[in-house]
């Protein structure tokens, strides 16, 4: 079994940041948190597992917040305007190899790769494929 201990995620700037998030709950779901300076603005990871009808089911989700200060009445604080939200499934059948389970999250990884152009230009480049 997994520890529950932090979880550092570089991300693509020039110079990467390392991001590191810090076990917050472990139920429902396990959450990690990259604590800022308000708890608003915290970026959140959350991975869950569950099995049924011969399956086993992962789940990864990636909520990044933006964060702007609002000024009312004098009163500042900030708030949430918008929200980067990845998410990542997987499904294997009980009897699947590690091997199998392997190539898949090594394929999408490398999918999710800078070096797959033509696929960060559909996720980040807001292009759409012909």
């Amino acid at each position: 079994m997994p520890s529950y201990t932090n979880i550092t995620i570089n991300d693509r700037e020039d110079t990467p940041v390392a991001h590191v998030f810090e076990p917050h709950a472990k139920e429902p779901v396990p959450t990690f948190m990259e604590y800022g300076d308000t708890l608003v603005g915290n970026n959140t990871l959350t991975i869950s597992a569950r099995e049924s009808n011969g399956k086993r089911r992962i789940r990864m989700d990636l909520k990044m917040p933006t964060v702007q200060t609002q000024n009312d009445n004098g009163i500042t604080d900030p708030v949430v305007v918008r929200w980067a939200i990845a998410q990542v499934n997987f499904t294997f059948d009980e009897d699947s190899t590690e091997q199998e389970r392997e190539n898949a999250v090594g394929m999408i990884a490398n999918a999710l790769s800078a070096s797959q152009t033509d696929l960060s230009a559909v996720f980040i480049a807001n292009k759409n494929f012909l």
